[in-house]
């Protein structure tokens, strides 16, 4: 898990931010956000939960809706 967040991070730069945590320390954010297996993730936009994978997490649309909710810079113009 600690290299898809390392990957997000290179990917999306200053455009997220990624935290983790310890479901055992942190058992009642666990509770209140439903979260009942590892890994979970969970995404929020402008304070909002909007989607959520556990266990088993699809990588590709983890990208789509990470690409569609950021606003993305345009592209570098060619040289």
């Amino acid at each position: 898990m600690s290299g898809l967040l390392y990957q997000l991070r290179d990917d999306f730069p200053d455009q997220l931010r990624l935290a983790r945590a310890n479901v055992l320390s942190n058992f009642a954010t666990a509770q209140q956000y439903g979260v009942r297996g590892a890994p979970t993730v969970l995404i929020f936009h402008k304070g909002r939960l909007v989607k959520r994978w556990s266990v088993r997490i699809d990588v590709d649309e983890l990208y789509a809706v990470l690409e569609g909710l950021l606003e993305l810079p345009p592209p570098a113009p060619a040289s």
